[in-house]
């Protein structure tokens, strides 16, 4: 044990041996004296269900409550460490493996436990040994046959309208009802729910009168691009010595419901000059939630293409700039659908093809299929197609484009593809990564767009076209204040300008002076301050864990969150009036926070004081449960007290996994949280841990919702806690445990960060594809720790 102590920089004197005995971590916290430590814990059996992080120089801590023998395996298949635990406590046993002896990858941790008297327990893990962030490595965005085959991996393009194409790296296939080549908005002025039009296309190569299939099986890689679109690249076999090398590109049009669809031969001119290229597009005239049914489908012939539906109001004209349409209807039924069929929903829908399309193709000669809703005026030319690689930060920073929509004259934010619209919060937590991009302009004339919508200190949830009544939310207008301090904090000048300037007969001031003040006395909508401890009540469901019906985290009371903000918000309107009695306010209300969200000897924050409508903070209950929601009262300065901080980044480590973070602890709670459903209780209330998001609807996705599964947009607060609380020697560590994110950018929606996680390993990407919040934050935190 002396040795051990040694070995790691510790005095082994006998007073610090023992202090060292009884608490190895503590011992080691502590010594370094109020600068990070560089140490990760894994306790058994509480981490065996999570991919746990070990950024670069970190001592690794392994614990568990029986003597151990552990074995750290590498991807390799080499034994990096074999060590037996050292007991600290009766029922603590541990052991610490120095980094330097740990090769940055993906480690197996095989542990055999010896419980007193019982057999022998045998468990195995996977941790992450961090490399040192590389800022100007590109993040790779392309597939192999192999990787393309053996996942659900799509791309994503918009057109700044609310328009979207969403296409498999199996090209033409589908998996979802999401799915499509051309999925239009067809309001002119604000966005809607999309309509799939142009679902997908089958393409074959013809020569000496047989057809080869383009498809999984001839594709040598399928890539997205940093700033939107996808390739596909085949090498299709035509027998004995030939094969033919196509390229397809898939390019939305800016301002438009139009893509192209670009074939392009790159064989050399030795191969066969005969070789045709046949297209055949599959057509749908739907709600992007509903299904096709069959009907009466018939198409109209034009040159060199068709329009469909014949007659619509709306159709989609696909044209070919090359060869000739030749129509021969087909329906194709029972299409189906695994990604609904997993949620319990209806599975199977119905496509109509009008016919093909045939064009010769000579090596270097490209046929290019235009899709377009006729009638709507032509998309302007892009000066640039975008960078073709991008490092993490950049790639996070061109994704931006793809949430950013017109609204009326103005802009809104589209909080995540394929099937949200714009919200309140996620639009308002999206603008921080703006104004860090420095994307000034766009930024205030999205929160123009919000700044209309306040009522008594309320703004939407979330808008659907031009209704935004509903306005059960407690955090986006606090949000909205938030994002106006973030604006005043980059660039004053512009701020001061904007905040002065008039909307709808109020100066923005105004407009934020409106939301403080009926939080305080009280909104139409139920939110109000305590007056004792200047803390802010918000009803159930109004919190970013917003599940209902049945309410999987109802929150109704004081969530740490909006008290984050709230502090927030009182702290910017000292800034824009001194003299008021802000400060104060800000005063009481961290007082409070410290006062009744540590309570009950933990070393973190509760969650949420749950109380009724009228219950004061001190009358409610505060609950036990571990979430990632506390490191926001960090990160927006509601607790300043760094050691109080460091020992909140220290519980939510536990939290942490690859790219995202856990909504809530894999531990037993005191505080019960029960998920009924038609009078049926379907979790363990004192331990309502839920790891995996997946099943129907009501009754395994929305428990897991908020209870396990891992978050992205979260996920940035821990790395800025961490290095709000800990200055510059936590930076490395910070950015290691950020740089995770960029997994995530390769697999699922490539190119994009999804939604959520599965809380269990090995974490798969579930939820919303591609969301607003979770690429906005990362490049904020990102640009914050790299300080450009």
């Amino acid at each position: 044990m002396k040795a051990l102590a040694s070995e790691l920089g510790l005095d082994t004197e006998d007073e610090e041996l023992d202090q060292f005995h009884a608490d190895p971590v503590a011992c080691l916290e502590a010594a370094a004296n109020g600068d990070y430590p560089h140490v990760s814990r894994w306790i058994w059996p509480r981490d065996l269900k999570r991919v746990a992080l070990l950024p670069p120089g970190h001592a690794l801590v392994i614990m568990a409550p029986h003597p151990f023998r552990l074995r750290l395996e590498a991807e390799s298949g080499r034994t990096i460490a074999a060590e037996q635990s050292h007991a600290f406590r009766l029922d603590k046993h541990f052991t610490i493996l120095r980094r330097e002896d740990i090769e940055p990858g993906t480690l197996k941790l095989h542990l055999t436990l010896f419980p007193e008297e019982e057999k022998a327990v045998r468990t195995c893990a996977e941790l992450r040994a961090l490399s040192k962030f590389d800022a100007y490595a590109p993040v790779a965005l392309t597939l192999d046959r192999a990787q393309a085959a053996a996942d659900n991996s799509h791309s994503l393009c918009t057109n700044g309208r609310g328009a979207m194409a969403q296409v498999r790296a199996r090209f033409g296939e589908v998996r979802s009802q999401y799915d499509c080549l051309l999925g239009v908005n067809l309001d002119p002025n604000v966005p809607v729910d999309r309509k799939v039009m142009f679902t997908r296309c089958r393409a074959w190569i013809s020569w000496r009168g047989r057809s080869h299939a383009v498809n999984i099986d001839t594709l040598e890689k399928f890539s997205a691009r940093p700033s939107g679109g996808a390739t596909w690249d085949f090498l299709v076999p035509l027998g004995g010595q030939y094969e033919v090398k196509l390229r397809v590109r898939l390019d939305m049009k800016p301002d438009t419901n139009a893509i192209d669809l670009r074939f392009v031969r790159q064989d050399e001119d030795g191969g066969p000059k005969s070789v045709k290229l046949i297209v055949r597009p599959d057509v749908e005239d739907r709600d992007n939630h509903h299904k096709t049914g069959v009907w009466d489908a018939s198409s109209q012939t034009v040159k060199r293409g068709f329009r469909f539906p014949a007659g619509s109001s709306h159709p989609v004209e696909i044209c070919s700039s090359r060869g000739e349409f030749i129509e021969e209807p087909e329906w194709l039924k029972d299409i189906h659908h695994p990604a609904e069929g997993e949620r319990g929903l209806d599975d199977h829908s119905n496509l109509f093809s009008p016919g093909y399309f045939e064009a010769p193709l000579a090596p270097w000669k490209s046929v290019t299929l235009k899709a377009r809703i006729p009638g709507e005026k032509r998309a302007p030319k892009r000066k640039s197609r975008g960078p073709k690689k991008a490092t993490l930060g950049e790639l996070a920073r061109l994704r931006l484009d793809d949430f950013i929509v017109a609204r009326d004259d103005s802009l809104t934010v589209i909080a995540g593809y394929p099937w949200f619209l714009d919200w309140g919060r996620d639009t308002l937590i999206f603008l921080r990564g703006v104004i860090a991009a420095g994307r000034f302009d766009d930024a205030i004339r999205i929160l123009e767009t919000f700044a209309r919508f306040e009522d008594r200190g309320t703004l939407p949830n979330m808008i659907r076209g031009g209704d935004a009544s509903d306005r059960d939310t407690s955090d986006a207008p606090l949000w909205f204040i938030v994002a106006c301090a973030d604006l005043a904090d980059a660039h004053p000048r512009r701020a001061h300008r904007f905040l002065e300037s008039e909307c709808n007969g109020r100066t923005v001031v105004e407009i934020i002076t409106s939301i403080v003040t009926h939080y305080m006395e009280g909104t139409p909508n139920g939110i109000r301050m305590d007056p004792e401890s200047g803390l802010i009540y918000s009803p159930p469901h109004f919190t970013w864990m917003d599940t209902n019906y049945p309410p999987g985290t109802p929150r109704a009371g004081y969530p740490i969150e909006i008290q984050a903000m709230w502090v927030a918000a009182l702290n910017f309107m000292h800034d824009l009036e001194p003299e008021g009695p802000w400060n104060p306010l800000a005063e009481r209300a961290c007082e409070s926070i410290l006062r009744h969200f540590s309570s009950g000897g933990r070393e973190y924050l509760s969650d949420c004081l749950h109380a009724s409508p009228g219950e004061s903070a001190a009358e409610a209950v505060a609950d036990d449960h571990l979430r990632s929601n506390q490191l926001l009262a960090i990160t927006l300065n509601a607790v300043t007290d760094k050691e109080i901080g460091r020992k909140i980044v220290r519980a939510c480590e536990e939290l942490l996994v690859p790219g995202a973070i856990r909504s809530l602890a894999d531990r037993p709670v005191r505080h019960a949280l029960p998920y009924n459903k038609d009078g049926h209780i379907l979790n363990d209330p004192h331990w309502p841990y839920w790891g995996r998001y997946s099943g129907p609807e009501d009754y395994t996705r929305k428990p897991a919702y908020h209870n396990g599964t891992a978050w992205t947009w979260t996920f940035p607060s821990y790395p800025e806690a961490l290095y709000l609380v800990h200055g510059s020697t936590a930076e490395e560590s910070a950015l290691a445990v950020l740089g995770t994110s960029g997994e995530l950018f390769k697999a699922g929606s490539i190119g994009q960060i999804p939604e959520i996680l599965d809380g269990d390993a090995p974490h798969a990407q579930k939820g919303c594809g591609a969301q607003a919040w979770g690429v906005s934050e990362l490049y904020r935190v990102l640009k914050l720790l790299r300080g450009s």
